[in-house]
């Protein structure tokens, strides 16, 4: 198997990280370098794993301080003031089954333990994910509400495992 090496994004990474996120959408929303940038500074935790040298999936982490409007972060904030929310994580199609989306949640959960009492995030049910429903529920993550997002295009189940 090709080297497998987690660290913290640096700029170059931004295209390839757009270009794998792209490849997601509906499932996740869209982004542009301009909102990389910004969140490479403000998001508590900004990683990426290459594998055999190629860049290959990213996971994007905010704690409550953070200044970022998503209505699902928010729906977080009004909830809770004390979790790690997972904006967004992508393993490019070629890497998945490698195991690295479930290395990226147990970095966060070792890192946050003892900071923060959960790490929550969203999955949709409508657009359906459920390849993303069932990896969070075997991460251990339970459903603690469901909500409308994009003026209701959008449903998604809201998500949190204790850490």
């Amino acid at each position: 198997m090709p080297a497998v090496n987690f660290r913290k994004v640096v700029l170059h990474d931004l295209p390839k990280i757009l270009q794998i996120n792209q490849e997601f959408v509906p499932h996740v929303g869209e982004i542009s370098k301009d909102w990389l940038e910004k969140y490479m500074k403000a998001a508590a935790h900004f990683e990426v794993v290459e594998i055999g040298g190629e860049l290959a999936g990213f996971f994007i982490a905010m704690l409550p301080d953070t200044d970022y409007p998503s209505e699902n972060f928010i729906w977080f904030k009004k909830n809770s003031k004390d979790f790690i929310y997972v904006d967004r994580i992508a393993v490019a199609k070629k890497a998945q089954g490698l195991k690295v989306g479930s290395e990226f949640y147990e970095r966060v959960f070792k890192q946050y333990s003892g900071k923060v009492s959960q790490v929550t995030c969203e999955v949709n049910l409508r657009p359906e994910n459920p390849q993303s429903l069932a990896f969070h529920q075997k991460m251990g993550f339970i459903e603690v509400g469901q909500q409308e997002t994009k003026n209701g295009a959008v449903r998604v189940s809201l998500l949190a495992r204790k850490i």
